[in-house]
């Protein structure tokens, strides 16, 4: 990850990851078109690196896929310090639970600004 800033030990803190997916068709998407987003979320999620002021414990890794959204965060195991989780459930993108989970982030960013 590269550090815009003269001193080093600065960072920019990341709070959120967006992998936006386009449908070729109006049809819902398919399985296929879901796990290959969540692998690319996935992916840009572990290019985060390890766990230290750039993330810590609070990232959200978001996939939209037409109008259904999926949700990562990181999770600790016992053989490599953090993983990712692969979402098991897609939400309607206008469902209450994706203003929910975007308001936590803003809240996190206002911390952030403290």
């Amino acid at each position: 990850m590269a550090s815009y800033y003269e001193d080093e030990e600065k960072h920019d803190k990341i709070r959120l990851i967006l992998e936006i997916g386009s449908l070729q068709q109006r049809e819902a998407a398919s399985q296929n078109a879901k796990n290959e987003i969540q692998k690319q979320l996935y992916d840009y999620m572990v290019l985060l690196g390890d766990e230290g002021e750039r993330w810590a414990t609070n990232v959200l890794g978001v996939a939209i896929l037409g109008t259904e959204v999926c949700f990562s965060r990181p999770r600790r195991n016992r053989q490599n310090g953090w993983t990712f989780t692969n979402a098991s459930k897609w939400y309607n993108l206008y469902d209450g639970i994706f203003v929910k989970e975007i308001d936590k982030v803003a809240e996190m960013c206002r911390k952030d600004e403290d």
